[in-house]
């Protein structure tokens, strides 16, 4: 296993620690916040399953934040779409933190997050076309299209493409009508890059990031809508997976 340690971002604190769990892909991450400032961020790898992990590299996050769990206000997780199994753990592990103490907790597209993620990274003061992209396998990828601000206080309508799973050359025949820029980010678009690149010439601009850790965005998100006195109900809180798993295929 393989673990990456981010530099904090310090930002006006607010006194909300939010915990924010991520293990949508293989390569999980785990974030504490105050309020908007990012106190840690960690990334990790695993071939054994995010199970034998989790709680550890939960651990590791609230100590390089100098916090124990009691400390934590509320709790965020991804969602989905994205592995079966990752989703069904991180979330299970979520809502057994919030579950203590009564915590809010709050679901998070990963796709939503995975956007967010770019957007941080860019300084553009025009909006941008953001394709977060994850293999979804079965020559699929799980997708959403966002038109965002950089920097702005919340993302704009979505467009062209609510989540989805769908081939790389439906996803193409989909955004054809877009002459902007469209920038990718996640493992699906580098799996298919190739495919977008022809397809999409020059709109196509694929991130360079390779590893793409999104509880630091994903917690948030989840403060914007703690602002807003949003919080999910923890027994309605279930993973977005979009489409059947193989075995539920099998089945009809």
């Amino acid at each position: 296993m393989r673990r990456i340690l981010r530099a904090c971002v310090f930002r006006m604190t607010t006194g909300m620690n939010i915990l924010s769990i991520d293990t949508s892909t293989h390569a999980g991450s785990i974030a504490v916040l105050d309020g908007d400032a990012l106190l840690s961020e960690i990334s990790y790898q695993t071939k054994s399953g995010h199970s034998e992990v989790l709680i550890k590299e939960i651990e590791a996050a609230l100590k390089k934040a100098k916090l124990k769990i009691e400390s934590i206000d509320a709790f965020a997780v991804a969602i989905g779409p994205g592995s079966f199994t990752g989703l069904r753990i991180g979330l299970a592990t979520a809502k057994g933190l919030a579950l203590e103490g009564n915590r809010p907790i709050l679901g998070i597209s990963s796709l939503e997050a995975l956007a967010y993620s770019l957007r941080s990274m860019k300084h553009e003061a025009r909006s941008m076309n953001i394709v977060p992209c994850i293999n979804a396998y079965r020559g699929e990828v799980y997708v959403a299209t966002y038109n965002i601000v950089p920097h702005a206080s919340c993302f704009l309508p979505q467009i062209m493409l609510n989540e989805c799973s769908i081939t790389p050359d439906a996803l193409c025949d989909r955004l054809k009508d877009i002459e902007d820029e469209l920038f990718f980010i996640g493992d699906g678009a580098i799996q298919y890059k190739d495919i977008f690149a022809q397809r999409l010439g020059n709109r196509f601009v694929l991130s360079k990031e390779k590893i793409f850790p999104i509880a630091g965005a994903a917690g948030l998100i989840a403060f914007k809508r703690l602002q807003k006195n949003e919080r999910d109900e923890l027994i309605r809180l279930i993973p977005n997976y979009i489409r059947k798993s193989d075995a539920e295929t099998k089945a009809l």
